[in-house]
């Protein structure tokens, strides 16, 4: 006879808070962010910078950068309306097909380099600010 496991009958309790003091700041650019609760996302306690991608095709927003977003205390929320999931990626010598999109392929109307020059003094900037 086959035996099975049983279910869990309760989550964890959370880790004890660990801080590596190095990390002092963070960037996210199209966060996957239902993988957090939003309680975990909460005891985020170091400035980050979150990018959102309004248009990305792979993470919704609503469930990923803009959940970030809401639930992150010391957050700067950037949203790119034009941008598509995968802005900040180089946009590469040819064509890459994959199962979540071509990552050299933007949304029309977006300029993808120009938006990189765009986004490079602002996240510079932001980690300027956050790290004295």
């Amino acid at each position: 006879s086959e035996r099975r496991a049983a279910p869990p009958t309760a989550m964890p309790p959370p880790p004890a808070r660990t801080r590596d003091p190095r990390f002092r700041a963070a960037v996210a650019f199209a966060p996957l962010g239902i993988a957090f609760t939003p309680e975990s996302l909460a005891r985020i306690d170091v400035p980050v910078m979150v990018e959102v991608a309004v248009r990305d095709e792979v993470l919704n927003p609503k469930f990923h950068g803009d959940a970030a977003c809401a639930a992150i205390p010391s957050v700067r929320c950037v949203r790119t309306g034009a941008a598509g999931h995968y802005a900040a990626f180089q946009a590469g010598t040819g064509p890459l097909p994959s199962p979540a999109g071509d990552p050299s392929v933007d949304p029309e109307g977006f300029d993808r380099a120009a938006w990189q020059m765009q986004a490079l003094p602002r996240v510079v900037g932001f980690l300027k600010e956050a790290l004295r």
